[in-house]
């Protein structure tokens, strides 16, 4: 009965979403000018709302943290990079790298200092296995990064040719923010890790990596139906069930449900 009521109650959900909240290009008047001036900063708002309820729900990430300003620092500036790096002899390349590996190493450190001995949530043995491995599996990948770094910058500074480019180095980036973000949700209380794993995946992440730092508003146009969706299922998921979650969390949402309100308001007529 239990599990009827559950898929009764996603398939509500989902068909409410999307016809009561399916947007078309009539009823949105909006231009880039008013993007920048207006949703970007709440996306930004967003993103940075998405790290501090992590840790409001586990507080034992508090420690790591910072790896989530250390990635965005270097997402901010991959453009730049990319284009500097792809010309000899630059030196504000050389500048970026190393501010790059400076970065990545504050973030080895960091993840140094964590441990799995959890206060906040205790976690059960197969939970803790799958979230060490996904550690694991995030350090290495850093740790193999910030060698390709070093070597590029060896083989920049040296005028020699390369196997690595600077694009290719933004990419693998990218990829590793993903492998962080996926061993932080392995972390949390398995009554709602599934929900943020599919926030991550569907609202968080193209906000990062299309949204915010490409200023690209046509891509947030097309996307606006499913980020719409995927919020308010996870919103709804998270506040209207019976899971037990803290006020300074449920504030946090709110406050997360105004901004995207907010950006539904002027984007919409």
């Amino acid at each position: 009965m239990k599990l009827q009521s559950k898929a009764l109650f996603s398939i509500f959900i989902c068909f409410y979403s999307l016809n009561s909240l399916g947007y078309t290009s009539k009823d949105i008047i909006f231009n880039k000018a008013e993007y920048n001036r207006w949703v970007r900063p709440q996306l930004n708002n967003i993103r940075n709302d998405y790290s501090t309820l992590l840790v409001l729900v586990n507080p034992d990430l508090k420690k790591v943290k910072p790896i989530f300003g250390n990635f965005i620092f270097i997402k901010t500036h991959q453009k730049k990079f990319i284009r500097n790096c792809s010309e000899k002899k630059n030196k504000q390349c050389l500048e970026l790298i190393i501010r790059y590996l400076e970065s990545i190493e504050k973030s080895l450190v960091l993840l140094d200092s964590q441990s799995f001995d959890n206060e906040y949530y205790v976690m059960q043995p197969n939970e803790m296995l799958r979230a060490f491995g996904q550690f694991i599996k995030f350090k290495q990948d850093l740790l193999d990064i910030y060698m390709e770094f070093f070597n590029f910058h060896f083989y920049y500074q040296s005028d020699m040719n390369s196997h690595l480019s600077a694009k290719n180095l933004v990419s693998r980036l990218s990829q590793s923010y993903n492998y962080f973000n996926v061993y932080i949700i392995s972390t949390l209380d398995k009554a709602y890790s599934l929900s943020f794993l599919e926030l991550w995946n569907g609202y968080i992440k193209p906000i990062n990596t299309l949204l915010v730092f490409e200023s690209d508003y046509t891509v947030f146009l097309r996307q606006l139906n499913q980020l719409n969706l995927r919020w308010n299922n996870f919103n709804v998921d998270l506040t209207k069930r019976n899971v037990k979650l803290s006020k300074p969390i449920l504030s946090l949402l709110n406050t997360m449900h105004s901004r995207w309100n907010s950006i539904l308001k002027v984007t919409l007529r």
